[in-house]
């Protein structure tokens, strides 16, 4: 017998908590079919999943249920998430669900997954590529659907907004198979106009309601969309793959407007503000101009003109005065400048030249002192050979050459026997 004596509640209770502390049971992933389902008034679910030789009981609380996306019912194949339990009470072991989603559903999230990070890796949904939006947009292109309450709400909200906001509707389907073709036909017809902003959304919904915008084709024409684009589709929760490549992305339509256009009372508000801010600017300057001008008229020329006229005209008298006194003296002076230099510059210019002539002859008996001449006067000669080019070595002769020896009155040629 064991060493141990249980009770049923503290076995239940122990068999619970290693059960929740196995991380292998916990965040887990089951496929089924929902059988014996019972939605209770207190917001929770009873179900069971079962396959074709096994089931396990579950349990969805609020939190989880508010999360779907589709109408649980009977008959239904899921995949669920969740945690591995103990209903102590029951001794019944069961999964407690945090999210759940259709089976087929669960294959199209992940070929999702895989379409978001290929566009990722083509940089489809960098910031950098994205375009700013306008602040002062002129025309908006809407792509809704027709009659919607998106339509109205942003029509509504964006009129509110700036009633002269030009805003043209191309409504297409924004649910179903041939919603991504028509939604790419709304968006090849705005851009023939040249819209400022476009803005395309629509109402919440499931996930399969959005499918649409997961559309990879469609994801491509709007990250080529010349214009800024924003997204406002489903609701705070709701992300698709246009989300991603808008140049901008909010929650509601309404944002849309809101994010789009600034409120025309925020726009008085400015401009009023601007205004006062000019008043006061004109008020200091105009101020500032009267002062000046105050400090101008206390000027004694401007108090009494005729006094300052006649005070320059005084200096204009006296100054006239001095320059016909100035004028005579200063010429009398260079006309006895020039009367006393007149008789001393030809006594000047002959003592300059004579001390020129006298310089000319020294030099001119330097020279002929050192003329060959008289250097050949006192004995001695200078010997060239018979072309005429003077000779410095014996090396420069041969025997038998003719050669010449200048004297000062004469030539002696001779002929070479012989060289030392």
């Amino acid at each position: 017998m064991s060493k141990h004596l249980f009770t049923v509640t503290s076995l239940n209770t122990y068999v619970k908590s290693l059960l929740s502390n196995e991380p292998t049971l916990q965040n887990i992933t089951l496929k089924g079919e929902v059988s014996n389902l019972r939605k209770y008034s207190n917001g929770q679910y009873y179900f069971t999943l079962k396959d074709d030789k096994s089931r396990i009981q579950a349990v969805m609380f609020s939190n989880a249920i508010y999360s779907l996306t589709f109408n649980l019912e009977d008959g239904q194949e899921i995949i669920v998430t969740g945690d591995v339990s103990l209903y102590a009470q029951a001794g019944t072991y069961q999964i407690i669900v945090t999210s759940a989603m259709q089976s087929g559903l669960g294959n199209k999230l992940l070929e999702l997954e895989k379409l978001k990070k290929k566009l990722y890796g083509e940089g489809l949904f960098d910031e950098q590529r994205k375009k700013p939006l306008p602040q002062f947009p002129q025309v908006i292109a809407l792509i809704t659907g027709a009659n919607s309450a998106a339509e109205k709400d942003l029509i509504e909200n964006l009129t509110r907004r700036n009633p002269l906001i030009k805003i043209l509707v191309f409504n297409a389907l924004v649910q179903g198979e041939k919603a991504p073709e028509d939604l790419i036909r709304a968006l090849n017809q705005s851009k023939t106009f040249k819209p400022d902003l476009l803005i395309i959304g629509r109402g919440g919904g499931s996930i399969e309601d959005l499918w649409a915008f997961n559309d990879e084709q469609l994801v491509r024409e709007i990250a080529a969309y010349p214009y800024p684009v924003i997204a406002a589709i489903g609701h705070e929760i709701d992300f698709t793959l246009v989300d991603y490549v808008a140049d901008a992305r909010v929650s509601t339509p309404t944002g849309a407007a809101e994010l789009a256009v600034i409120d025309k009372v925020e726009i008085q508000q400015h401009l009023m503000n601007r205004e006062d801010s000019i008043r006061r600017s004109l008020t200091l300057l105009l101020q500032s101009h009267i002062e000046k001008l105050g400090n101008y008229a206390k000027r004694p020329a401007l108090i009494n003109p005729l006094l300052t006229y006649e005070k320059y005209e005084e200096r204009l008298i006296n100054l006239r005065s001095n320059l016909s006194n100035f004028y005579p003296r200063y010429l009398n002076e260079i006309e006895q400048n020039i009367t006393v230099y007149g008789d001393k510059l030809p006594n000047l210019l002959n003592e300059r030249l004579r001390n020129y002539s006298e310089l000319l002859d020294k030099l001119n008996l330097g020279l002929r002192s050192l003329g060959p001449n008289k250097v050949l006067k006192r004995g001695y000669a200078y010997i060239q050979n018979e072309h005429g080019e003077v000779l410095t070595s014996v090396d420069q002769v041969n025997i038998s050459d003719i050669v010449q020896i200048r004297l000062h009155d004469g030539k002696i040629i001779v002929s070479v026997k012989g060289k030392e």
